[in-house]
Formats: structure tokens, sequence, C-alpha cells
């Protein structure tokens, strides 16, 4: 294993961490995460899988880039930007050296993101939200396959939104990339364990898929979804969610109730996301949901 920490040039003291294991021949494989700094359900993630390989080290074909923190100014403060500019990390790569905190160190993961054959960037959807691939699907073929392999249910396309680390290596790059949403994070930081197993475990699946660890994985094939949809309240009132996030439910089926009215879906699709029993006012969202494409 080799590990070394980068200096965000003389701006304020941020370091980058960066694990590295394997070497010789073999694919290469790079997963971030901490990009936005709350999300730390994709950071605990990460730091499972360095666990897992400063361990099985030995097992490795190939290389595997691990930066576990990309955003530390953001992750100390467990937000999703960094405090000194405000600047959302995950829409300004590649970055700019000699400019403010958050330009710099997406430069610095910009420049270390052009070493591998797949990247992976692990984020969170909130506390209420569901776990799901994003990927720019629909226009690349090394993405959905990709996604393919990654062992998540759902595979949501993505706009492709400049920017955004996972479309900036796909696009500019050629490099197959995704984003893995899991659940936890906002608001408070806090780290879903479930969700944050399921992450490492479908990047160990991965690594099996791609020959760089022994062992058979059973097929699996996700969903491909469209991009997501939110729906909003109507008017002010109280809000009582019926079920659970992550649920495929059918056209007309209730899915909660405000103010006593009933609130149904409109077609078959998988809500990904519903917010809590709560009072809300017209214009605060309900829920998030997904159609098969």
């Amino acid at each position: 294993m080799e590990y070394s920490k980068k200096q965000v040039g003389d701006l304020v003291g941020f370091e980058l961490e960066i694990y590295q294991f394997g070497q010789g021949d073999g694919p290469k494989l790079m997963v971030t995460a901490g990009v936005h700094g709350g999300e730390v359900t994709g950071i605990h993630a990460a730091r499972r899988l360095i666990e897992f390989l400063q361990e099985n080290e030995s097992q490795l074909k190939g290389q595997v880039k691990i930066l576990p923190v990309c955003n530390q100014g953001a992750y100390r403060r467990m937000q999703r930007s960094n405090p000194y500019d405000e600047i959302d990390m995950n829409r300004i790569f590649p970055g700019k050296m000699g400019s403010k905190p958050t330009l710099a160190t997406a430069a610095l993961v910009y420049e270390e993101a052009a070493w591998p054959d797949y990247l992976v960037d692990l984020h969170c959807c909130g506390l209420y939200g569901s776990n799901y691939t994003l990927a720019t699907w629909m226009d690349s073929e090394g993405d959905k396959e990709l996604a393919s392999m990654l062992d998540i249910p759902v595979v949501i396309k993505s706009g492709g939104t400049a920017g955004q680390l996972f479309v900036e290596s796909s696009q500019k790059r050629n490099i197959p990339s995704v984003i893995i949403e899991l659940s936890g994070g906002q608001p408070t930081g806090q780290i879903d364990l479930d969700s944050a197993d399921i992450a490492y475990q479908a990047l160990l699946k991965l690594m099996k898929k791609l020959g760089m660890l022994p062992g058979e994985v059973e097929p699996f094939e996700p969903a491909f979804c469209l991009p997501l949809e939110r729906v909003v309240a109507i008017e002010d009132g109280l809000f009582l969610p019926q079920i659970e996030k992550g649920t495929w439910v059918e056209k007309g089926q209730v899915i909660g109730s405000l103010n006593g009215k009933p609130i149904s879906v409109e077609q078959d699709c998988r809500v990904m996301n519903i917010g809590p029993a709560r009072y809300l006012f017209r214009g605060d969202y309900l829920y998030v949901y997904t159609v098969r494409a």
C-alpha cells in the first residue's frame, strides 16, 4: 500500500489523503468520497474498503486508489461545501490551482482522477432517500456497464450536469464513471450503516467481476430508470407517509396523506425519497420518484 497527502497550495491547511493499493497489470479502480463533506455514509464505506485492502492487498490483481475525504474543509463542518468559500465542489471540476480552496482542491482531485480505468464517486441522498446509482447510462455504454456491475438495485439517468467529477471523467476523459447515492448524510452528518455496507459490498463485487479479487458473483440486473421527479405539496398542512423509501408502487396506490386527504401516485414508479410525518407548507417536497426506462 502507498499512502500520501497532498497540500492544497498555500491557501489553508487542507490535505488530500490518497491510499493506493496493488501494482502491476490489471484494471485500475478509483473510489472517491466526501466531495460533499457531510455525506459521510460514503466516507464510511470508503474507509471500510481501505481497511479491507490493507489486510488483503496480496489478493489484489490490478490497482485501487481511494480518496476517502475529498473536501476536508466541508467535512470538518459536516456540510456540503467548504465554509471558506461556500463553493459546491461537485459543480466546478476540473477546478483551478492557485485559486479558492475548493477550486484548488478540485484540481488536485481531478489530477488524481486521470489515472483509473473506472471511477466510482460515493455520495449521500439524505436521511429520507434510498440508495441508487447515478449514471449517464443512456449516453455512455461504459458508464452503463459499470453501473450494471455494482449490484445497486436502481440506476438513475443523470442529466449530465457539467462540473461533476463523474461527468467530467466520463465525457472529457472517456473513463467509465458513476455516482453511488447512499442514504444518510444531510442534514446532520449521519452514517446509515446498512447503506454503507451495501456500497462496500458493491465495490467488492465490482472488483470480483473485474477480476481484481478472487471469488464468484451471482448475476444481477438493476432497474435502469429515468431521472428523478419531485412532487410538492399543493397546500399547507400535516403530511403522513404510508410507505417506506425505496418502495415500488403501482399507479393509483396511496403513499400518504396531506390533511387527511390521500396522496396517490399517477403511474407505476419507485418512491426513492419520502419525507417523514411533519407539518409542511405549499411547495415543500412530499416525495421523489423514478420510473423504469
